[in-house]
């Protein structure tokens, strides 16, 4: 059984004249990153790939979270995460090795929560993902075959 792990960044700041993509984490998300990979290590789970976006908080965010739960394999980089929509995320998922049983995916809201939406089993649920959300879906396919309403909802964890 695959496994589908989506988590909202952390909090970031918002200095002046830095651009949204170079906002750094604010103190208050990096504190919510180390909850969820306290709760991410209770549950057991063991990942088998880390992807996140581009951007700053981020790309800082699934670092965190990865040193925390002790994860040394891949951290791969998926621009579509930061500047795609739902669509670009199931490319991302349909395009992964069979050999990835539990992926985590890092990035931003809507397209997060279009994706969850859009992936559930529940035609009837949205979720809202504030920052430092993380979502588990069950998936019993392969993972080219991903499709709308194809995953399990298992949990959710609000930092």
């Amino acid at each position: 059984m695959k496994k589908i792990i989506i988590i909202r960044h952390a909090k970031s700041s918002n200095p002046i004249n830095i651009s949204d993509f170079d906002r750094p984490l604010h103190k208050d998300g990096i504190d919510g990153l180390l909850n969820i990979s306290q709760e991410l290590k209770k549950k057991g789970v063991s990942v088998d790939l880390f992807i996140h976006s581009p951007a700053k908080r981020a790309k800082n965010s699934a670092a965190i979270i990865a040193e925390n739960i002790n994860y040394r394999g891949e951290m791969r980089i998926e621009s579509d995460i930061y500047y795609g929509d739902a669509k670009d995320l199931f490319a991302i998922f349909r395009s992964l090795s069979e050999s990835m049983e539990t992926v985590v995916l890092v990035g931003h809201n809507p397209t997060l929560e279009e994706f969850c939406s859009q992936v559930s089993d529940s035609n009837s649920f949205y979720f809202q993902m504030s920052t430092s959300t993380s979502v588990c879906f069950s998936y019993p396919d392969s993972w080219e075959v991903l499709s709308y309403h194809s995953a399990h909802f298992e949990w959710i964890i609000n930092a």
